[in-house]
């Protein structure tokens, strides 16, 4: 801990750059090594000395816990019967088992911490001779900056580590970065090129051996640690050069080492400096709204408890006032200020068991078990993957049923990720070339380009989905393809020609998309004619886009093999170039022309130039700079001025025709300069590169705008990628779920909006309101403000229009006798008298509505019944450009007015952090806006496009998909596809809520039933705060007595069967809202706990008190002739009625058994009733419960009473229960659609907790998939 905060405390003195000299330990007069972190790894929370008042400080942040302390303490103050251990006992008991959960967890954390501050590597060090060095064993804690560690295959990386030397002639590092990105692909780096051949001696040298070597001085200046995984800014000065270092010369900790057998490096960043660590810290903590409600919840209940104890204590002295409290038996002391309040704390300790305190360890409970069955549930196990849910966060399980937002990325989300080359067009060309398996086709201008691309059945149509409120679905619906294919026949009509040669332009286009990008080859070019190529590729666009050049005749074999002694050798690659399209046409392996071409440098993608650049020269001196990227920079007249303006629009046209059928496109365009320009720009280039800071931003995007300026427009590709099976299902479900959807994406508008209408979040025909373009605020204000006012416009019409026909109605229907009494007065008059009479009506209706407009907000927000705000289905579409504008902190509010007033919301062309931004506007700025309070939101995505997002939303959901686990890691929950959503939400979701809802409903039901029939006795003791019953059946009421029930059903109640949830998707936003947690909700149940406080109290009063008229209840002792009912007895009496009825009333409530549920029932029923005979006899006989429930055993009427009991006070809970399953039962017929009971079937009972995915695919095997209703 200390180590970590001298760290924190040096980062201060360094401000913009960190200076690092390599193997500082021989240059003890450079920079040292005081200025930064150890390499000593320090993840846990506590250590051996603060655990204990670390972890209560921490658990005394808890309203609950500190209240009950608060409560303890003043039980050392006041004057009452009961013990402070009966509050003490179970708060130490529920504190004891956080802090064991506490401390074993970090206890796990230490032990990880030694494992990996233990490790031995080889470090350079200095002998014991200052002449000599050597290699040394050194653990990993003990690697500072600037060392030179000596790293071996297939062990990982200790710290950031500049690669100087690789055993790869080459200079080449294989690693693999699952700790880091979840990645599982092999990545390569690069050893510095200055350092490869100096370093490498240091590789050939044993352990232990003394060796003078001559390491000349090197200095490394870089940026301070940041936590971006994939760039460093920085520059080695070796000698008398400077070489500038990138993200390909740093081998991260965490990463594992793959080939070759050992590398060199030097430590730049260690400890917790690394990007590992920096990436390891969380993001802001969430915390559920149930969570909030329930808190809530629990301080009104504080405040009740202090109202009452003010209220019984003013009665308690005004009764002493009174005659019958004043009489000369009752000893009182002198009324004084303390006196009250020592009275006032009496009564607090009764009433204070309002407050559950078991409740805490119950939630955590219900934490761990309902995150495990989300993560076992066999339904979210995807067999073709092999890919189970994963659970990260297990606090957010009943937050899955509030959601009301949906916020979704498209590609890999609700797309498969899987890109395929699909077509490319040329400039000036007015033919379209298709790649096929076949061949590559030419399709003439004139014919439907989409035709070629879309079946039938995926024609656009011109009619809106219909909106259906009670929308249902069978089990059949999931089988739809959401995907169509080309059907052959349908392709053949068109007869598109068969392109055997390539022109000029088409080669030069396949050639820049065999060299623009950074596909590795893993197979070897030296066996190209035996085996194909085999690419990898961080991007499936970049590997669709190669692999397609090689179908067209232009093979990227990579790195010349044969180079391996250049010290640029990895810039070497080969081209195979062949004068005819190997798919369209037969050829020979002799036709093919081998190009050797130099790759000097790359300008990788970034999110803000949208396009990336490479420098290529050929073995005959030409050179050329090729461009590709996003039309919207691509088109850009600075760029491509070279190119004409009709070219320019002619490109234009051509991405708009491809994205209208859902593809991916990108823009290319080259430059060809002579080889002096050229080495110019490659020297600016590596200068700015090898800059840090602000001075490298600035240098690097005048370098940039520089290069990528001049050039000529070449060709358009175009990628599909498909949508992933079961979206459009899933899409729908959530829809008439009440979830409104809102898809965030970077692909351009065409493109996001063709792909949401096949995804169903745009139904086809819907009316769209284009936000896009917007240059400047003011424009995005008036097209904003237009909007708004047209949809108030077109409400009110339909209002006045549905107003006036109501009216008409009206009147055609009055009776005939009223209008003769009138003597048709209305119907005489002239039509436009009638219309002013209308009109007025019309007008106080309109004040009327006015004051209801926050209710019509709520019946949108939550029930969603009209689609938009002018009662029609409006979709909104906006770019990242009209974004920035519309998010201004002047437009927020009028923008999300008009979001909220529309069916759903398309974003399009946003970058990562403004995805953020809109899940940030809704969460915290729609309060504001219809004043109904926070709603609950979600994210998905699958790329680290999406971690802002999903860490911006209240439930961030991640797929495991194509382009790493970054979104995986920084979800809270984690499935294989986009369409086992559907089951998360609908069923898990559901479930968690109800459960939890009602469990905590329990908790209040049976604590107010408690503090009540308290409440009521004080009255038969003068207000006197007298126990009713021994002080440990106090601590065992809601420890064990009662606790049984709720957490049963909390761990297993299914209200709603799983297929009706599927089935009948709206059934999920009755709970929305917190629905379950309403305060009239939350009273009701209350007084259904005061109801059975006073059945109990009056059965017992009335059956063994006699009720005032009569004498006690007597029962048989034997030795004594007569044996009544006393107060002792008479408390025990009441509290077991209590108890018996209060776990009956759990049972009312439930609707799932099984054997758990009453096995265990069984067993802490009969312990707790072998525990209470036990403590009767043991307590003595100076004990107010000693031998009491033996007594009670022998009285008839107290048997009599048991009855009596349960029939008055379950009668309305019973009738309460019926109503609910007519309602639910009513609720499920809405959809229209007949349920048949399906016939009982022996169920496979399945394992429930798996360690493996093997026992999910055995499972699979063995369970088929059926139906339990029939539709």
């Amino acid at each position: 801990m200390l180590s970590i905060m001298k760290c924190r405390k040096s980062k201060k003195d360094i401000l913009t750059e960190r200076t690092i000299v390599v193997n500082h330990q021989a240059n003890t007069s450079s920079v040292t090594r005081e200025h930064f972190c150890g390499n000593r790894i320090i993840s846990s929370h506590y250590t051996w000395w603060n655990f204990i008042f670390l972890n209560l400080f921490e658990q005394l942040h808890s309203v609950a816990n500190f209240f009950f302390v608060g409560i303890a303490v003043l039980y050392f103050y006041g004057e009452t019967p009961l013990s402070p251990l009966v509050t003490i006992g179970p708060l130490a008991f529920v504190i004891a088992i956080s802090m064991l959960k506490d401390g074993i967890d970090d206890i796990k954390r230490h032990k990880n911490d030694q494992a990996v501050n233990n490790l031995n590597f080889d470090v350079w060090r200095p002998s014991s001779n200052a002449y000599l060095s050597e290699w040394k064993k050194i653990k990993s804690e003990s690697i500072n900056v600037g060392d030179i560690v000596l790293c071996r295959e297939e062990y990982s990386f200790p710290c950031d580590l500049v690669i100087l030397s690789s055993g790869d002639p080459r200079g080449t590092v294989r690693i693999t970065t699952g700790n880091l990105d979840g990645e599982s692909s092999v990545k390569t780096l690069h050893s510095v090129t200055a350092t490869q051949s100096e370093f490498k001696l240091l590789l050939s040298l044993e352990q232990g051996s003394l060796e003078k070597v001559n390491v000349q001085q090197a200095t490394i200046v870089c940026q301070n640690p940041t936590g971006d995984l994939h760039s460093f800014e920085g520059r080695l000065e070796y000698g008398d050069t400077s070489v500038a270092l990138g993200i390909e010369n740093i081998a991260l900790r965490g990463a594992v080492l793959r080939q070759p057998n050992s590398i060199l490096g030097v430590a730049v960043y260690t400890g917790h400096d690394t990007k590992l660590s920096l990436n390891s810290k969380c993001g802001r903590r969430k915390t559920s709204s149930t969570t909030a409600r329930l808190n809530a919840t629990l301080f009104s209940f504080m405040i009740t408890l202090f109202i009452l104890t003010i209220l019984y204590t003013g009665l308690q002295f005004a009764w002493r006032a009174t005659p019958v409290g004043s009489g000369w038996y009752l000893n009182y002391r002198p009324i004084t200020a303390w006196k009250v309040v020592q009275e006032a704390f009496n009564l607090t300790f009764l009433f204070n068991y309002l407050i559950p305190i078991s409740i805490i360890l119950t939630l955590d409970v219900l934490d761990v078990f309902l995150a495990l069955f989300i993560a076992k549930d066999i339904q979210l196990y995807d067999e073709s993957t092999n890919i189970k849910s994963e659970v990260n966060a297990t606090s957010l399980a009943y937050e899955l049923g509030q959601i009301e937002f949906l916020f979704s990325d498209k590609t890999g989300t609700l797309t498969q990720n899987k890109m395929q080359f699909r077509a490319f067009s040329l400039p000036g060309d007015s033919n379209t070339y298709i790649l096929r398996k076949n061949g590559l086709y030419s399709l003439k201008k004139g014919i439907q380009f989409w035709n070629q691309f879309d079946g039938p059945s995926n024609r656009p149509t011109c009619v809106a989905e219909k909106q259906n409120k009670y929308f249902s679905s069978s089990s059949e619906d999931e089988t739809v393809n959401d995907n169509s294919e080309i059907q052959q026949d349908h392709f053949e009509r068109f007869f598109p020609s068969k392109v055997n040669t390539l022109t000029d332009t088409a080669l030069t286009f396949c050639t820049a998309a065999a060299l623009c990008h950074t596909v590795e080859v893993r197979s070897s070019p030296d066996k190209w004619d035996q085996q194909p190529p085999i690419y990898c590729a961080a991007s499936p666009d970049e590997k669709a886009l190669v692999e397609a050049a090689a179908d067209c005749g232009v093979v990227y074999l990579g790195s010349d093999p044969r180079l391996t002694n250049s010290s640029d050798e990895e810039n070497n690659h080969i081209l195979l170039l062949h004068n005819t399209v190997p798919r369209s046409s037969k050829f020979t392996e002799g036709s093919w022309k081998v190009e050797h071409v130099k790759r000097d440098g790359i300008i990788e993608f970034d999110s803000e130039r949208k396009r990336m650049t490479v420098f290529v020269r050929f073995a005959n001196g030409r050179c050329l700079i090729l461009t590709k990227g996003a039309e919207t920079s691509m088109l850009n007249p600075k760029l491509c001025s070279q190119s004409s303006a009709e070219i320019r629009d002619d490109v234009m046209r051509k991405v708009t025709a491809f994205a209208c059928v859902g593809f991916r496109t990108l823009v290319f365009a080259m430059r060809e300069v002579n080889p002096e320009e050229y080495s110019g720009l490659l020297v600016e280039l590596n200068r700015a590169q090898g800059l840090v800071g602000e001075n490298r931003v600035l240098e690097l995007k005048m370098v940039h705008a520089k290069i990528e300026s001049k050039m000529t427009l070449i060709g358009v590709s175009a990628v599909e990628d498909k949508l992933q099976p079961g979206v459009r299902h899933c899409v729908r479900s959530l829809r008439a779920a009440g979830i409104q959807i809102w898809v965030l994406t970077g692909d351009k508008e065409e493109t996001a909006v063709r792909v949401s209408q096949a995804a169903g979040h745009l139904p086809l025909g819907l009316t769209l309101i284009r936000l896009t373009n917007g240059n400047t605020i003011d424009n995005v204000a008036r097209r904003i403000f237009e909007q708004n006012e047209g949809m108030k416009l077109r409400l009110g019409m339909k209002t006045r229009r549905r107003w006036l026909r109501w009216h008409r109605d009206a009147d055609s229907k009055s009776p005939s006798y009223a209008k003769g009494e009138k003597g048709n007065d209305f119907y005489n008059k002239s039509t436009e008298e009638a219309t002013n009479d209308v009109s007025s009506r019309w007008d106080v209706f309109q004040r009327v509505k006015g004051g209801f407009t926050s209710a019509g907000w709520k019946l949108r927000r939550r029930r969603r019944k009209h689609p938009g705000g002018a009662c029609e289905s409006v979709g909104l579409v906006i770019d990242g450009e009209t974004l920035h504008y519309a998010l201004s902190p002047i437009l927020c509010r009028d923008f999300l007015r008009l979001c909220m007033n529309v069916t759903t919301v398309l974003c399009c062309r946003l970058t990562p952090l403004q995805k953020a931004a809109v899940v940030k506007l809704v969460s915290s700025g729609l309060a504001d806006v219809d004043g109904l309070g926070v709603p609950v939101t979600a994210a998905i995505g699958d790329g680290g496009n999406d971690v802002a997002m999903l860490l911006e939303a209240n439930v961030g959901v991640g797929i495991f998909g194509n382009e790493g686990r970054q979104a995986v890691r920084a979800a809270d929950y984690a499935i294989p596809q986009f369409k086992y959503l559907r089951r998360l939400l609908l069923v898990h979701g559901q479930w968690n809520y109800y459960r939890v809802s009602t469990a905590f409903l329990l908790y209040c039901f049976k604590c107010v039933a408690f503090v009540a029939v308290h409440a009521i006795l004080l009255f038969f003791n003068g207000f006197s705060a007298q126990s009713m019953v021994e002080g440990l059946l106090y601590s065992l009421y809601n420890l064990t007595l009662t606790s049984w029930g709720p957490l049963c059903f909390a761990l297993f109640e299914q209200n709603i069967l799983e297929k009706d949830l599927l089935h009948r998707p709206y059934l999920y936003r009755l709970m929305t809202q917190n629905g379950n947690l309403r305060a009239w909700y939350i009273v009701l149940w209350c007084l259904d706990g005061i109801w059975h406080a006073f059945v109990v109290v009056g059965v017992a009063y009335f059956v063994l008190a006699g009720g005032g008229l009569y004498a006690e209840a007597t029962f048989y002792l034997p030795g004594t002739s007569y044996a009544a009912i006393d107060m002792d007895l008479f408390g025990s009496a009441v509290y077991t009625l209590l108890v018996i009825t209060t776990n009956l009333r759990m049972l009312v409530a439930s609707r799932t058994f099984n054997k758990v549920t009453i096995i265990g029932t069984l067993i802490v029923g009969f312990g707790n009733m072998g525990i209470l005979f036990l403590y009767q006899y043991t307590s003595g006989p100076t004990s107010v419960l000693y031998k009491n429930f033996f007594y009670l055993d022998a009285s008839p009427a107290f048997w009599f009473s048991i009855p009596l009991t349960v029939v008055l006070a379950l009668l309305v809970d019973i009738i309460w229960r019926l109503a609910s399953d007519i309602w639910w039962d009513h609720q499920i017929e809405l959809s229209g659609v007949k349920r048949e009971k399906a016939k009982k079937k022996r169920r496979v009972r399945r394992k429930m907790f798996r360690t493996s995915s093997e026992d999910f695919e055995e499972t699979a095997r063995k369970s088929p998939d059926v139906d339990v209703d029939t539709y």
